[in-house]
């Protein structure tokens, strides 16, 4: 378990270890915001996708109490996403995810605040509890 204590941390978290806990101290005090350029991405067939918390093939990846801020970075990170879990499963549990968005909004097809999604035929499973989305962009399709 890793334990985020208060304060606003601006960076891409890219998780890839199975069964990690991140706890924050709680939504008003944990901040996760994206920075201007986002590195770390994954390819859903055709394009690229750049989630401020990459969850990648980590089963059993528990995110909670803790706020994730898109910071309007959408014009920067085309198909821009809040949280992602690709190719792995697990939980989320009070949590904000807000401005994942364009700025200023526009009407571009990204910006999705919570996206879930598996290529490789193997079943998992997400439980979201509590998590509260304001400000994103539009969804799109894969």
């Amino acid at each position: 378990m890793i334990e985020v204590a208060a304060g606003t941390y601006t960076e891409q978290l890219h998780i890839t270890t199975a069964n990690l806990t991140i706890n924050g101290e709680g939504t008003d005090d944990v901040i996760v915001k994206s920075p201007e350029n986002l590195t770390n991405f994954y390819n859903s067939g055709t394009n690229d996708n750049y989630p401020v918390v990459f969850v990648d093939g980590g089963d059993g990846c528990i995110i909670k109490n803790l706020t994730v801020d898109g910071d309007n970075q959408g014009n920067s990170n085309y198909r821009f996403q809040g949280i992602a879990y690709w190719n792995a499963g697990g939980t989320m549990e009070n949590l904000d995810v807000i401005n994942v968005m364009d700025n200023p909004f526009s009407g571009s097809q990204h910006g999705v605040a919570v996206y879930a999604y598996n290529n490789t035929g193997d079943l998992y499973s997400m439980t979201i509890t509590n998590v509260d989305v304001a400000d994103f962009q539009k969804t799109h399709s894969r």
